[in-house]
């Protein structure tokens, strides 16, 4: 089943002419020793230009997974989704030694997440690792949501509304992607609003 993620936010980054922004992402799966994906400074492929505009949700990932899989043997796939959005001063020459303290972010926090998929219908609870280290909250589907999709919305915890507004969500989407015995989950969307 497909699982995607989105940021969605309610805030225009400040000083565009004097500033630009980066945000990085990086996935982790319980029980691999590696992340799934990644968009990092340090490999060249930082989420840029997609952050200034307003028109719909920042995709940050798709994954594919089989629950029945899991390393937990409970149905359940636990993710790790890390966002960090990082500030540069625009300028001419010398923009990095200035006004650049690398790996320092505005704000940063991991999003852990269980997704249970039990007859094509999907349950997910989730934390920020700043709030609870497992996932607590229960998260509630939307009316975007029909049979075999599910579609929530995660506010930003406080220090992440700070920077990105009080509207700023990570929305996701679960879809079931094989109508077969073999239940997949494609995690369709971690998208962030902005």
């Amino acid at each position: 089943m497909p699982t995607a993620a989105q940021l969605e936010s309610n805030v225009e980054l400040k000083d565009l002419d004097k500033k630009f922004y980066q945000l990085e992402t990086r996935v982790a799966l319980r029980g691999l020793p590696i992340p799934i994906y990644e968009q990092a400074i340090a490999h060249y492929c930082p989420i840029t230009q997609e952050l200034t505009r307003t028109d719909k949700p920042v995709p940050l990932f798709t994954a594919f997974l089989i629950p029945k899989n899991s390393v937990s043997d409970d149905n359940v796939c636990r993710y790790a989704l890390r966002l960090a959005l990082h500030s540069f001063t625009k300028q001419e020459t010398n923009w990095l030694r200035e006004s650049h303290l690398d790996q320092v972010p505005l704000w940063s926090d991991y999003l852990i997440t269980d997704v249970a998929a039990t007859d094509s219908t999907y349950d997910a609870q989730y934390s920020w690792n700043s709030d609870e280290k497992e996932p607590v909250t229960q998260s509630n589907p939307t009316s975007e949501s029909s049979s075999g999709v599910y579609v929530a919305y995660v506010s930003l915890p406080k220090r992440g509304q700070k920077v990105l507004g009080t509207k700023a969500a990570v929305a996701w989407k679960f879809l079931d992607g094989n109508k077969s015995d073999e239940q997949n989950l494609t995690v369709k969307g971690f998208s962030i609003l902005l």
